[in-house]
């Protein structure tokens, strides 16, 4: 199935530059800018506010806008000053919320919000001021990391989604979180009662800011829709009053809004840190003796966090044995295969087999830049991966970026510590 993308911006050469980016995504391009993207908006903003003039509202059609539908994705720049709606700038962030909630556009993108920064150093997800599901800059639509799996880049960040598989994602999550819309957070992707110990309470604070720290075990997705920052509080309000009458218009809208900002949460507060949830690897990096007779091998270590399926290029029997009960199953919430650490910390067994190993590990890092392991063995410091402390509450804030890249900037550079 060919994705679908919409590129938005106020300037027809702004769309025209994205456009020219994006030539190797493999998937159709359509463009909406100028006075047509300014009509679109009028006609989505007139429409949402319609609703809840209304005392009943069954069709999804009064708010659905023809130029905004019928693409999976949608790429926004986030300077659209020339469209002129009178009062203070418009922005991609000021409109993001109603596309996410009124349209059928599954995951969005803000274009240029911060040109001069390629790689944050403070997080580990992107911007995590923006409200879209991913920040970029237009020279990055070309980076194949965003289309397919790439791990032969000199810039290829693994927080970065591939944005085709994401969008499909976003699909499932939607259904999740319909599905299970007045279910416990915690229950619905069964994280383990020990995870409450791992749990930043900035998490905890993130998921329900007026819960203790066993009440976040009981935040429901209803609940987490209540505290987003999508959309304007009073259209929050209307929209659960009539999500309590079963109004389905508005029960969709919920659904989309909860599940971009859950799939936020869980990337910026659960998995960045890699205290609660842990990818392959990052769980490499902290127990490599998994990979039994190959540990040895770096080429090993790459191999494996290519891998999609069981045992992910693991050693099979201590897979079975140690990991594999550990795995998290609600795979539409992350982009690679991850694991509750919570569960293989508590191993003594798997713990005790670290320091019986005999294996002569590579003097190897993940880099974060590249998403390959590196050894940190070379002949310059200047070639040597760096490391660098994230702005992130958790036991593992610090990470190694390989800066190989000479045209990417990194930033801060003061957050660089080796």
């Amino acid at each position: 199935m060919i994705t679908r993308i919409l590129i938005c911006d106020d300037r027809k050469e702004g769309c025209e530059g994205a456009e020219r980016h994006l030539k190797e995504s493999d998937c159709e391009v359509n463009m909406l800018h100028g006075k047509w993207l300014k009509q679109a908006l009028e006609e989505l903003f007139r429409s949402t506010d319609k609703i809840f003039q209304l005392d009943k509202v069954d069709s999804e059609q009064q708010v659905m806008c023809k130029k905004l539908t019928g693409c999976e994705l949608a790429i926004v720049d986030n300077n659209l000053a020339e469209l002129d709606f009178g009062g203070v700038r418009l922005t991609a962030e000021s409109v993001i919320g109603r596309i996410r909630a009124f349209t059928d556009i599954d995951y969005i993108v803000s274009l240029n919000k911060n040109p001069n920064v390629d790689f944050d150093l403070r997080h580990l997800f992107g911007d995590h001021e923006s409200v879209a599901d991913l920040a970029l800059n237009t020279k990055h639509l070309s980076n194949h990391r965003l289309w397919r799996e790439s791990y032969d880049a000199d810039f290829a960040p693994w927080y970065w989604p591939c944005l085709p598989e994401a969008a499909g994602k976003r699909r499932d999550q939607i259904a999740f979180v319909r599905d299970n819309l007045d279910a416990s957070i915690w229950e619905a992707l069964d994280f383990p009662d020990s995870a409450t110990e791992y749990l930043s309470r900035r998490a905890k604070g993130a998921l329900g800011p007026t819960a203790n720290d066993e009440g976040v075990r009981s935040v429901t997705f209803r609940d987490f829709f209540k505290i987003n920052r999508s959309l304007p509080p009073k259209m929050r309000d209307d929209l659960l009053s009539l999500a309590n009458d079963d109004v389905p218009l508005a029960v969709r809208a919920i659904s989309r809004v909860a599940s971009a900002e859950l799939d936020r949460w869980l990337r910026r507060e659960v998995l960045a840190p890699q205290d609660v949830l842990i990818d392959l690897p990052h769980l490499l990096s902290r127990m490599p003796h998994l990979l039994g007779g190959t540990a040895s091998e770096l080429s090993a270590w790459n191999d494996a966090i290519k891998e999609r399926q069981p045992p992910y290029g693991l050693d099979k029997v201590l897979y079975e044995r140690y990991v594999k009960e550990a795995e998290f199953h609600s795979s539409c919430w992350t982009p690679s295969p991850c694991f509750w650490w919570p569960k293989l910390d508590a191993n003594d067994q798997l713990r005790r087999l670290f320091f019986e190993s005999e294996d002569d590990w590579p003097d190897a890092v993940f880099c974060e830049d590249v998403s390959m392991f590196l050894t940190v063995k070379s002949d310059t410091c200047d070639s040597r991966p760096k490391e660098f402390e994230a702005d992130i509450e958790g036991s593992w804030p610090r990470r190694y970026i390989s800066m190989r890249a000479t045209d990417v900037s990194f930033s801060p550079q003061s957050r660089i510590v080796g």
